[in-house]
């Protein structure tokens, strides 16, 4: 079986968005703001802490990718790393050429390359995330690269994240040389209500082209998700999945027709609600180039409980299901036959018999407008002569 693609709530806010769409919301100005200053202070180090979900990942992601541009920097997930998957990963980002060697000639080469780098004012900096999850042979790892200095400056600068107070592990034995580096702290923080609705609003439109934002997430829903969410993104998107999705399915399948002639199909046109003229006129909304079809020969009026079909008055008439009418609701897989011409319905609205009863108004209503959409049909053809 074929696997659909992505789901538009998924192409917004999950594993499927863009990843360059950043929404710079304050608390994650603030955060960037901080990591500048950090890193370009001596010590060169600090810790982004805050709950899951809370954007850690993406605010060091998106700092690397700006400042790798002029210094080489590595991301590395620490959780569960070790030493050796460290090491790799830096020779890897940094893009240290490398053969076949043991641990003790691999950090000798990583060690080596800090330094050139270091002489050269361009000092690396290794982004760990999760810190907090990392082993105690990798940390011990870390404390050594912490301690490494090149004519009395430090060689590698630190940016580690957690999702709880670190303060606690660099006053353990292991982590010496970090603490004495007096690493700068930062906390994230969420978004304010205003900063949601712009979040919300922007991620869907990005994702789905601008479609129906304010309906998908209204002031409303904007507000309750924030208050669930309390702000924090992860939280945001997970919540905004379900709430799309949810919306997604509550919505009806816009109804469409199916043009065939002897069995080929010529073409699918949706019926969005409105009036749509059917007829051999090119300037008909539905054209159909049938020589016993009218040139405005039948109106299709599309609500949204119900889709009418009305005979203009055509010279050979309008079937349905093979019976001649007048104006009929249409149900779907209705079959209209215009000359040599079949219009099959698909997703027609599920009316009920009160929509039924007020056809004979509707047809009333819609021939007292026939004459205003011929002479708008004539005006348009007119301005298209006069440009030609």
């Amino acid at each position: 079986m074929e696997k659909s693609g992505p789901t538009l709530s998924s192409r917004a806010f999950g594993d499927h968005s863009d990843p360059q769409l950043i929404i710079a919301y304050g608390a994650y100005l603030a955060a960037r703001h901080h990591l500048d200053a950090a890193l370009d202070h001596a010590s060169g180090c600090t810790l982004l802490s805050g709950p899951r979900g809370s954007g850690k990942t993406t605010t060091i992601k998106e700092h690397a990718a700006w400042i790798g541009r002029d210094t080489p920097v590595a991301v590395i997930n620490g959780a569960g790393l070790s030493p050796r998957q460290l090491v790799n990963g830096l020779i890897v980002q940094f893009g240290i050429e490398q053969t076949r060697m043991d641990d003790e000639k691999l950090l000798g080469v990583l060690s080596r390359y800090l330094g050139d780098m270091t002489r050269k004012n361009r000092v690396p900096v290794l982004c760990v995330d999760n810190f907090d999850r990392t082993i105690a042979s990798t940390r011990t790892l870390l404390n050594w690269l912490a301690a490494l200095e090149d004519h009395d400056k430090h060689s590698l600068r630190f940016v580690f994240t957690g999702a709880a107070d670190m303060s606690a592990m660099l006053r353990a034995n292991s982590l010496r040389a970090l603490a004495d580096r007096r690493p700068s702290f930062w906390s994230m923080n969420p978004l304010d209500p205003q900063e949601a609705i712009t979040y919300l609003r922007t991620k869907w439109i990005a994702a789905s082209g601008g479609d129906n934002a304010d309906a998908v997430f209204s002031l409303e829903d904007c507000e309750r998700l924030h208050a669930a969410s309390k702000g924090w993104p992860g939280a945001l998107n997970e919540l905004a999945i379900s709430a799309a999705e949810g919306f997604a399915e509550n919505q009806p399948e816009t109804p469409f027709v199916v043009m065939t002639r002897e069995g080929e199909t010529l073409g699918r046109h949706p019926l969005l609600p409105g009036n749509y003229v059917v007829g051999r006129s090119k300037l008909s909304d539905i054209q159909v180039d049938d020589r016993f079809v009218s040139n405005n020969h039948a109106l299709l009026q599309v609500y949204p409980n119900a889709v009418v079909l009305v005979d203009l008055n055509s010279t050979n008439g309008t079937t349905v299901n093979s019976i001649q009418i007048q104006n009929k609701v249409l149900r779907s897989d209705d079959v209209i036959t215009l000359g040599q011409h079949r219009l099959k319905i698909e997703h027609a609205p599920q009316y009920s018999t009160e929509v039924e009863e007020q056809i004979d108004i509707a047809e009333t209503q819609t021939l007292m407008h026939i004459g205003d959409i011929r002479r708008a049909r004539a005006q348009h053809t007119i301005a298209a002569l006069k440009h030609k």
